[in-house]
């Protein structure tokens, strides 16, 4: 979809034409009561509006909508699709500041797909996402936690974590923190080192795992804690 697309590379002002051009919050309204469209299309319109009111700063709307979903699809037995939702949930609620409510949206994400191959899902996780992730395995009680461990080594994440996080840390990754350190946001970090956008948060969501932090501001002062950069 041409107005995720945007989304993807950060330009909010061409979403939000894409979105008026297309009618999309029309369409949006047409699928609710849900479901006057077929699933996966009312799925991708969540999606998007879901992202695009994180990123315009209403995060509480995108909450309610992707949670609503996710309770629709549960009900109905789609439980990739209602995981897929709680993860937006959890972005949410991230961007709330309310790390309770992204915890449990994950949790839910997790028992919705355990026994499943869906660790894809995962992986496009955010790096506040990815970091939550790794947190869980140290509940000795976690009940998902083979799920959890195979959702990390898919990614990479427990070998990042048996050595030193100054050690592991790549130059590359040492160059996005400088950036961070510097209050800069990922567009222009991104334009800086000449990456695009997802390449960075990527590299951020490396980061958080290495550093078992949660926030940019943490990350940036656990790196000068560890003498990463200064």
């Amino acid at each position: 979809m041409l107005a995720e697309m945007r989304l993807l590379i950060g330009d909010m002002a061409g979403c939000t034409e894409v979105i008026a051009s297309a009618n999309l919050e029309k369409a949006l309204g047409q699928s609710q009561p849900w479901f006057s469209r077929p699933w996966l299309e009312t799925e991708g319109l969540v999606r998007l509006f879901s992202l695009y009111w994180i990123g315009m700063h209403q995060a509480e709307r995108a909450y309610d909508l992707a949670h609503e979903f996710a309770v629709r699809a549960i009900q109905s037995g789609r439980r990739v699709m209602a995981a897929r939702a709680e993860l937006l949930v959890m972005e949410a609620a991230f961007k709330q500041n309310r790390r309770d409510r992204a915890q449990l949206a994950l949790v839910r994400a997790l028992g919705s797909t355990a026994g499943s191959s869906a660790v894809r899902l995962f992986l496009d996780m955010s790096a506040e996402g990815f970091a939550l992730l790794e947190g869980m395995t140290r509940d000795k009680g976690q009940s998902h936690r083979t799920w959890i461990d195979t959702i990390l080594g898919a990614g990479g994440g427990r070998s990042d974590l048996r050595t030193r996080a100054s050690d592991t840390i790549s130059p590359r990754e040492k160059d996005v923190l400088i950036g961070l350190s510097r209050g800069h946001p990922t567009k222009i970090i991104a334009r800086e080192l000449n990456l695009s956008h997802a390449t960075v948060h990527h590299h951020l969501k490396r980061i958080y795992v290495k550093l078992r932090v949660h926030t940019r501001e943490q990350a940036v002062e656990e790196a000068r804690r560890r003498n990463i950069i200064t």
